[in-house]
């Protein structure tokens, strides 16, 4: 600093070989030791004509502080976890709401939703819908009626604590094209508790013969639980 600010006699040639041993020594004494270095050069405040190089002091900063590699979990507790969520819940009833007029009847899918259709309709039982996917079911539900393998998806989409959208959901069931036997053990699972639902595919089950029967009786005695007997 002293250099810089011309305190010193300035000597090209000296001055060359000295900043270089300087250097070296302090790449040397880096490469020796297992600190991390950071240069900081502060820019130099010019007051009164004159240039003053700042001098960066902090009380106990040689201080080593401690470095934790791991910490505790600590649990927050989020009351509104298990709550509605209002805002899907209204999004939900106005989509719906504008979805359920009479032109609902004739409406008919582009090649690329479509496809997209027919891609959750071959989603496995076990694969949740996403709200997206609910909302592009029940808008194009009329279309999917002549589809058997689309009923599931189609009745996991339904609100069923909304009585309207519960009442849209059994009057397209008679309409549906009857699903396939094996395919109405589904509708018994835990998944489906609405009487009306389990009571169809209790009458898609009567269309088998008994030894088909046999081969679902597993099934059958497991959906007893889900039964509501009172």
């Amino acid at each position: 600093k002293s250099h810089r600010q011309g305190h010193m006699v300035k000597v090209d040639w000296l001055d060359r070989l000295t900043f270089r041993e300087i250097e070296m020594i302090n790449e040397s004494e880096k490469r020796s030791s297992n600190f991390m270095y950071l240069m900081i050069e502060f820019r130099c405040v010019k007051c009164d004509d004159k240039e003053y190089a700042i001098v960066y002091y902090e009380k106990d900063g040689d201080e080593a502080s401690p470095i934790y590699t791991s910490s505790e979990i600590v649990k927050v507790p989020d009351p509104q976890m298990s709550m509605e969520n209002l805002v899907e819940s209204k999004h939900h009833k106005l989509a719906r709401s504008l979805r359920s007029g009479p032109s609902d009847h004739d409406l008919k899918p582009n090649a690329t939703t479509r496809d997209q259709l027919n891609i959750i309709v071959s989603y496995p039982p076990t694969k949740q819908l996403t709200y997206e996917e609910q909302d592009l079911v029940w808008k194009f539900r009329y279309y999917l009626t002549h589809q058997e393998k689309a009923l599931t998806k189609f009745l996991k989409c339904v609100n069923w604590h909304l009585p309207q959208e519960a009442k849209q959901a059994l009057e397209l069931l008679g309409k549906w094209k009857p699903m396939d036997v094996e395919d109405s053990l589904e509708l018994l699972s835990s998944q489906f508790t609405n009487p009306t639902v389990r009571r169809y595919a209790v009458a898609r089950l009567q269309q088998a013969d008994d030894e088909d029967l046999l081969m679902y009786l597993l099934q059958l005695v497991q959906a007893l639980k889900y039964e509501n007997f009172d």
